[in-house]
């Protein structure tokens, strides 16, 4: 492992701005090395373990805390990536840690292709299939193919075979998480000149405007938070528009209200739609609240959530655009958040 010291201050709690996992037979004394010196020679703190790990052997706790203590990871998948049960417990671990904590993960598909990993291709499958044979537990062998293809649908970089300018990605790469920490950064500390709001709120009108949305709006401006509060109620049919397709852009986070009858909205699912695209390519948080609604409900679409879905594929809405609000439904009921229950006060 090794770190420098940094320029760029860190928020309380991490010591790294970057942990880069990687396979260190393929890249460790060329591409991984190379990119952590240009990493610290621009102050950025970095984790890089420097040991090579034996098959079998588990994952400490210090690699652990190593990746819980960092602001972003950087994942190198090269071709013999998978064939490290190491390496695929890492990147089950970072992949669960951005999820809950809303770490970036920057993914560098080094000489392999993203579908070789989304579609378990090639080498992938081979080291895959090895796992299967000699490790019973078949829940961990899930649990790293769905890392692999969560991994795969990020943004990042993708080095082919024929194309050999190691040394120009890696300056791209240190340019980018550069300009990141520093965004991350003043972002933690206030709104900067490219966020206008802490939180973004999405919730459904007519169910809690008035009462509990109305009432988290109210206690997040006392201390202080600035929100964006969409206080029009919209027409069925009626387009999102530029202005609230900016504000979610322009928010460090997003609160999503999941109410009975959110799904009937068109506009609410389209909104989350593109809430959960812009915090999968960015460092935007999503917390969602599930209002008197079982997470179940959006993830299998059962319920009153089922009715909605149905009702919109008979409006004849495009089938792509139902899909991918299901996908986004799914995607934020595995985001951990608040359960709410109303009752009597």
């Amino acid at each position: 492992m090794a770190s420098s010291s940094s320029s760029t201050s860190l928020p309380y709690g991490l010591k790294y701005h970057v942990f880069i996992s990687f396979r260190g037979k393929n890249t460790r004394d060329d591409f991984a090395r190379h990119l952590g010196d240009a990493l610290r020679s621009n102050g950025i703190e970095i984790f890089l373990d420097e040991k090579e790990h034996e098959r079998g052997e588990e994952m400490n706790p210090a690699l652990d805390n190593a990746i819980q203590e960092s602001w972003i990871a950087v994942v190198i998948f090269c071709i013999n990536y998978a064939y490290s049960s190491w390496c695929l417990e890492e990147l089950a671990k970072v992949m669960e840690y951005s999820k809950d904590k809303s770490m970036l993960v920057l993914p560098i598909f080094y000489k392999v292709n993203p579908s070789s990993l989304r579609h378990e291709k090639g080498s992938y499958a081979e080291a895959l299939a090895k796992h299967e044979s000699r490790i019973s537990e078949k829940w961990k062998i899930e649990r790293w193919k769905l890392a692999l293809h969560k991994a795969a649908d990020i943004s990042g970089w993708h080095l082919k075979p024929d194309q050999m300018n190691e040394h120009g990605l890696i300056f791209n790469i240190v340019d980018y998480v550069s300009k990141r920490i520093s965004s991350l950064r003043d972002g933690d500390k206030n709104i900067d000149q490219h966020v206008n709001y802490h939180v973004f709120i999405s919730f459904r009108g007519p169910d809690t405007r008035l009462g509990f949305t109305r009432d988290l709006y109210d206690a997040l401006i006392r201390n202080e938070i600035k929100v964006f509060f969409d206080e029009e109620e919209l027409k069925k049919g009626e387009e999102i528009n530029l202005a609230l397709e900016k504000a979610i852009q322009v928010s460090l986070m997003a609160l999503v209200i999941f109410s009975i009858n959110y799904a009937d909205s068109s506009w609410c699912l389209e909104e989350l739609a593109k809430v959960m695209e812009y915090s999968k390519d960015t460092h935007m948080m999503v917390v969602p609240i599930f209002y008197n609604v079982n997470p179940s409900d959006l993830h299998y679409d059962k319920g009153r959530y089922a009715e909605a879905l149905a009702k919109h594929a008979v409006r004849s809405i495009e089938k792509w655009k139902i899909d991918r609000w299901k996908l986004a439904l799914q995607n934020a009921a595995d985001v951990p958040g608040w359960p709410i229950k109303p009752g009597p006060m």
